[in-house]
């Protein structure tokens, strides 16, 4: 999001705002005790100010306020006034050229470089038409003279855009240095919880804890077959962590059944998926973990659940949480089968091939499970 969420912009108009009908209120108040002429065009020039400025706040209050181009649409509005009170000068001020020298600063407390970048350019191009308007209307003849007055205030405007720079260059890095560690800090908040959940679930189903750091490590080992995909450590084994409690809501007597599983149990079973989904929420921060939680059940050719996508509909990481879970409960023992061996269930692996996991992601898993460097390409010949 590029607007913040204390709408600093915000602030800023209704701020300026109220300045104006301050000054608008003392000077109306001057005008009805003196009764000057010169107060009157003063008074004029104040109410006009105020006037644009309660436009603007309205403006951005009930038409640009919380749509996509928020930033650009409060920049224009705070451009547009200053440029707007310059003109008007209502404090009959010969140098008002250096209120304009605090848009940029203004722009640079509370947007992102890009917009400061867009703004910052148009400023000075506004700010340059205006120091031709200004000095040619103040009476300099002189071709030198108006050139230098010119070149004099530039050096300001283009001095000024370099300090909103390093201004907002500094907010910036603090900006993501606090949102980093405001996702750190949720991460570890939510594994903390998951891991409460972990000895109900091992006495549950009857299987230890060892299977998440095994599933985890396999993961990891994985994701480096696919770099494009930036999978994070920590994306890994929080997704471990999810799966192996997800478990959780299944009913006891389904971890001791040595029978085939009823439809209505196997649609219990499904609800895993959802479970491990359910558990993440709608945090954006996880929103890849809670898709491979999701997903990971999903066959490329489009004969999985709980949603019956295919191919590239289904996320990487989805796909090495399911060749993952596979392997492992193949190779771990149940109430009603033995455990194969490895070379057993590398083999119903190979021949899932194409059908329920994708050729680049067994060909992963299989060479991760050789010992193979994560380097050698695995891409389906």
């Amino acid at each position: 999001m590029i607007f913040k969420k204390e709408n600093t912009g915000e602030k800023i108009l209704i701020s300026l705002a109220l300045f104006f009908t301050l000054i608008s209120v003392i000077t109306v108040s001057v005008q009805l005790m003196a009764g000057h002429s010169l107060t009157l065009v003063t008074m004029i020039a104040y109410l006009q100010c105020m006037l644009f400025y309660w436009g603007g706040y309205l403006l951005y209050t009930f038409y640009i306020k919380g749509r996509e181009s928020e930033a650009h649409g409060h920049s224009f509005i705070m451009l547009a006034l200053f440029l707007l009170t310059v003109f008007n000068n209502p404090f009959h001020y010969s140098e008002m050229w250096i209120s304009l020298l605090l848009f940029p600063l203004l722009l640079a407390l509370h947007y992102n470089v890009k917009i400061y970048y867009i703004w910052g350019a148009l400023f000075i191009i506004f700010y340059k038409l205006f120091l031709l308007y200004d000095t040619e209307f103040n009476g300099i003849s002189s071709a030198a003279e108006f050139t230098a007055a010119n070149l004099d205030r530039l050096v300001y405007g283009i001095a000024v855009l370099f300090i909103g720079f390093f201004i907002i260059q500094g907010t910036e890095k603090k900006r993501l240095e606090a949102l980093e560690e405001n996702e750190r800090q949720k991460r570890v908040h939510l594994m903390s919880l998951l891991h409460a959940l972990v000895p109900v679930v091992e006495t549950k189903t009857q299987i230890t804890r060892e299977e998440i750091a095994k599933s985890s490590d396999l993961m990891l080992k994985m994701s480096h077959y696919f770099p494009e995909e930036r999978i994070q450590r920590w994306e890994v084994e929080l997704l471990a962590v999810i799966h192996f409690v997800s478990r959780v809501q299944w009913p006891d007597y389904l971890f001791e059944k040595e029978e085939r599983l009823t439809d209505i149990e196997f649609e219990v079973v499904k609800q895993h998926c959802v479970m491990g989904r359910d558990i993440i929420g709608e945090d954006a921060t996880f929103s890849r973990i809670r898709t491979a939680a999701e997903q990971h059940h999903e066959r490329i050719d489009g004969k999985g659940y709980p949603y019956g996508l295919g191919g590239e509909e289904i996320a990487v990481l989805s796909q090495i949480l399911g060749i993952t879970e596979a392997y492992l409960a193949m190779t771990t023992s149940r109430a009603y089968r033995e455990a194969l061996s490895c070379e057993e269930a590398l083999g119903q692996i190979r021949n899932e091939k194409g059908g329920t996991f994708d050729s680049n992601v067994v060909n992963a898993f299989l060479k991760v499970m050789s010992g193979k460097s994560s380097q050698t390409d695995v891409k389906a010949s």
